[in-house]
């Protein structure tokens, strides 16, 4: 039976809520962001929803660019914390059976054997469920995280990105499916005419491979991307099979479908291999009503809040 206009729905799961007041909420449980059953729990409860996907973002840094401090961040849990989202997405996959799951992962912070093998393993944890959403990291203080006092400019960064791709696309076509065979009786657990170096040597990247994991349930994770600006859209069009935008209106959200599908077929894509997720934050509620009380209630403990804890002036 064809899916085509099936709805497709994800969860994009943010430790502290998305709205900057979900955490202080009477109802809601405050350490769900370091309550790592929690991670468990609302993945099976999206499984059971019928979601298709949960998203785990990231962040390698407490920000600090408002007013050059930490301390809004930090009080308020704006893009902080945020623990690694690797090791979670094993917990998730151990409590669910088959909802997808992705995990952030930074081109620029990130070697590229390391996340091949990485993204290797969780997808055969999970048995074939894995996706990896694309970043290349934008923040400051990320760079300054590793040791390095900037970023590359912003098109340099997708530059770079895309040979990485291609890297790890080769380490994951290292081995050929049928190149584990576990045969006794020859003494052989890998046919070696079937495993290869790579010998990948780019602009920005050498690596002489193969990876030295066996081929996962997908061969390798679902690459979803969330770039917006011309570069990350050209990029997500090259690269993507999922996509997350953010636009207001149901026309804006088919002006930019329909020149993302258009995109893609300069690239040589055929439009169906990118499906695009709309971003959308529900305040949900058993009627109209009670969803609109519960809104209202998150605003007011913003507001609230935000009076009586201002955020301390720069020296």
């Amino acid at each position: 039976m064809s899916n085509k206009g099936q709805m497709r729905l994800g969860a994009f799961f943010n430790p502290t809520g998305h709205h900057v007041a979900s955490w202080r909420h009477p109802d809601a449980q405050a350490d769900a962001g370091i309550n790592f059953a929690h991670y468990a729990e609302i993945t099976r409860t999206a499984e059971r929803a019928k979601f298709d996907l949960i998203l785990l973002g990231d962040s390698l840094a407490v920000p600090g660019t408002y007013q050059g401090r930490m301390d809004a961040y930090l009080r308020y849990a704006e893009h902080a914390p945020f623990h690694d989202p690797s090791p979670l997405v094993a917990i998730m996959a151990a409590a669910t059976r088959r909802i997808g799951l992705a995990a952030t992962l930074s081109t620029t912070f990130y070697p590229p054997f390391l996340l091949a093998r990485l993204m290797t393993t969780l997808d055969h944890l999970s048995r074939g469920r894995i996706a990896w959403n694309v970043v290349t990291s934008y923040k400051r203080e990320e760079a300054l995280n590793f040791g390095y006092q900037e970023l590359l400019d912003h098109d340099q960064r997708y530059d770079r990105a895309d040979e990485y791709m291609e890297l790890c696309y080769q380490l994951w076509a290292s081995w050929e499916p049928d190149a584990v065979v576990m045969d006794p009786r020859t003494d052989t657990f890998a046919d070696p005419a079937k495993v290869r170096a790579i010998d990948f040597e780019g602009t920005y990247y050498r690596s002489r491979g193969p990876l030295n994991a066996t081929p996962s349930p997908q061969g390798r994770p679902v690459i979803i991307q969330a770039g917006t600006s011309e570069r990350g859209q050209e990029f997500a069009a090259r690269h993507a099979e999922a996509i997350i935008v953010g636009r207001e209106t149901p026309d804006e959200m088919k002006r930019f479908y329909d020149a993302f599908k258009a995109r893609m077929r300069k690239l040589g894509r055929h439009p169906d291999e990118c499906k695009i997720f709309f971003l959308v934050k529900p305040i949900i509620g058993d009627t109209d009503e009670a969803a609109q009380q519960r809104a209202d209630a998150l605003y007011a403990i913003y507001r609230r809040f935000d009076a009586s804890h201002p955020t301390p002036k720069a020296n």
